[in-house]
């Protein structure tokens, strides 16, 4: 899947900042090899992978993928935001989080096996990274 403009009839405005404290969640993207912040929240932002910003509680900025949805391939119903923060190693637990959606990468997808999951989310890393360099 490629990089993508969501288009001005969508219902996604971007930037759109997000935020809340990182909760626990299965510790599966860590196992994965993309770790993620997991943040509880509502929104109206459509499902699917985004490249943001995050401002972290000390006020330190990094480049990170987004994923805000149902985690489908897990058979999770529960809408959430997982972040994983680029270039990143540390605790974010209770912390509040500012994420702001830059761009929006692809919709949500269940995949048939952990394996596709896997090459798609380097397919995401790689367009995320390409449009935060921008």
């Amino acid at each position: 899947m490629t990089s993508q403009h969501v288009s001005k009839n969508s219902k996604n405005q971007l930037p759109q900042t997000l935020g809340g404290i990182v909760q626990h969640g299965s510790k599966r993207g860590r196992l994965l090899g993309y770790p993620t912040a997991n943040i509880v929240i509502q929104s109206t932002l459509s499902d699917g992978v985004y490249a943001a910003t995050v401002v972290l509680q000390n006020e330190e900025i990094y480049k990170a993928l987004t994923f805000f949805g149902k985690n489908e391939t897990f058979n999770e119903t529960e809408r959430k935001l997982e972040v994983h923060l680029l270039d990143f190693s540390g605790d974010l637990y209770d912390q509040n989080l500012s994420v702001t959606m830059l761009h929006f990468i692809r919709p949500s997808v269940k995949f048939s096996s952990v394996e596709d999951l896997i090459a798609q989310m380097h397919e995401d890393e790689k367009a995320g990274r390409e449009v935060l360099a921008e």
